[in-house]
């Protein structure tokens, strides 16, 4: 199993020599298998390994239990651990989510915290396996889906990657059992309550005794035909867009004249549309069938119509364009957008002490107290919004604009403007509220600490 996996990683070019593959290790089966299978690979292929389990607050004892074994697996393996805790009722009812889908979010959080504190190069690894993919096809084939759901769950997806997907569930008992490798048992995996669980345990068994006993095998089959169609269509309609001619319209994120857009096949519209919305700053996540639809049907709609979409993105028709821009606090895009920026008094809000690294204790671990390295400052610094070209850097070589930033924090846009900023040039030293920049952190080559402090409107400065 260790070499096909091997081949299956290469085939889609999973790693590179010098990363470092940050595994998400439950101590289940499935993700004890492939700790196993890349302990293996990991000098051949050139790769760092790093374990990193989440504990959810949640199944008490049993849950312990599984943190534990992680743990003394890793220490045996020499591999570094990284053990988090999280609450994952109390964020999902924070959230309005369900309680998987909060812990599946805070996992992925963790697990790129994780990765830029190595440097940021390398990937996440999850141990998902083929018998999940035909799991997942099914689940997505219940709810509806396009030709991208019916893929299932992908080799890569950005960052992560899925060594396993071409392996069977039988298989990774079966290679843990010859090797005599132990793993713990998850007993919510058999609740029957839970959808994907009802597929795994009830349909899935059912459709193979009763339909076809290669039922799975050709799932996956059919989910491969998908997944190549969806990657067909996807190219087509980014090769379109950057044939045509960019359209400029001040506040537009992305715009294209909605007559070329019509006179496209109707399933090409729909990629395009999508491919605009990724452009703009959508979360992939957030798109739905339902979104796609609405932009459509505006498009072919009169001049002056609107409708909001996820990110804090508006879509309107101005004169024949179907232009995507911020939405602003009134519900208006682009040039209309909210001019209420920064308070006045800004500027005294702040204050800054330049004291001598041996000087200082502990890194504050404070909100509104932050400790910057002098000696990274380049230019005169300065307090202000956002402006373009701003820039944050999240590790060695990783930057990351302002304006992405705030998308993925999912910062409303009518409060963008009234975000402070610490700038030194277009390098943003300090997002106030949510985080530093990697390139002015203390390290021990610090010799003189600025410390910088904020008070927040209303209030009093408690760090």
């Amino acid at each position: 199993m260790t070499e096909r996996v091997r081949s299956y990683m290469e085939k889609w070019n999973m790693t590179e020599p010098g990363d470092t593959v940050i595994l998400g290790l439950s101590g289940g089966a499935d993700s004890a298998a492939l700790f196993a299978v890349l302990l293996e690979l990991k000098d051949a292929m050139g790769f760092a390994l790093r374990a990193v389990h989440v504990h959810h607050g949640l199944r008490g004892s049993e849950a312990d239990r599984d943190l534990k074994f992680s743990r003394e697996l890793c220490k045996r393996a020499g591999v570094p651990f990284l053990a988090e805790y999280i609450d994952a009722a109390g964020e999902a009812k924070q959230a309005g989510l369900s309680v998987e889908e909060a812990g599946r979010i805070a996992r992925y959080r963790i697990f790129r915290r994780e990765l830029l504190s190595c440097g940021g190069k390398g990937k996440i690894a999850v141990a998902h396996h083929a018998d999940d993919r035909a799991e997942t096809v099914l689940f997505h084939l219940f709810r509806g889906t396009g030709l991208r759901g019916l893929g299932g769950i992908y080799p890569v997806q950005g960052d992560i990657i899925r060594p396993l997907l071409s392996v069977q569930k039988s298989e990774i008992v079966e290679f843990l059992r010859e090797r005599g490798l132990s793993w713990v048992e998850d007993a919510t995996n058999r609740d029957q309550e839970y959808a994907r669980n009802y597929i795994r345990g009830t349909i899935l068994p059912g459709v193979q005794e009763h339909v076809n006993a290669q039922a799975s095998k050709n799932i996956l089959r059919t989910a491969n035909f998908a997944a190549e169609a969806d990657g067909y269509f996807r190219h087509q309609a980014e090769k379109m867009l950057d044939r045509i001619p960019p359209v400029r319209k001040e506040g537009a994120l992305a715009a294209l004249p909605a007559e070329s857009l019509l006179a496209e096949e109707t399933i090409l519209r729909g990629y395009l549309v999508r491919e605009m919305l990724l452009r703009a700053g959508c979360p992939a996540k957030d798109i739905t069938a339902r979104h796609i639809a609405d932009i459509l049907d505006l498009a072919g709609k009169s001049t002056g119509k609107e409708i909001m979409l996820p990110g804090g993105l508006l879509a309107r028709k101005s004169y024949g364009l179907l232009v995507l821009s911020e939405a602003s606090e009134n519900g208006a895009g682009g040039e209309e957008a909210s001019s209420r920026g920064l308070p006045e008094d800004i500027a005294g809000r702040f204050s800054f002490r330049l004291v001598p690294r041996a000087e200082c204790g502990k890194i504050p671990d404070a909100e509104y107290t932050k400790w910057l390295d002098y000696a990274t400052i380049k230019d005169a610094l300065s307090i202000r919004s956002r402006e373009k070209g701003d820039y944050i850097c999240l590790a060695p070589g990783v930057r990351k604009s302002i304006h992405r930033f705030m998308i993925d924090e999912k910062i409303p846009a009518a409060e963008r403007d009234r975000v402070p900023l610490l700038a030194d040039g277009n390098h943003i030293l300090w997002i106030v509220g949510y985080r530093i920049s990697w390139g002015c952190r203390i390290t021990e080559q610090t010799e003189n600490v600025l410390q910088v402090c904020y008070q927040p409107e209303g209030g009093k400065n408690i760090g």
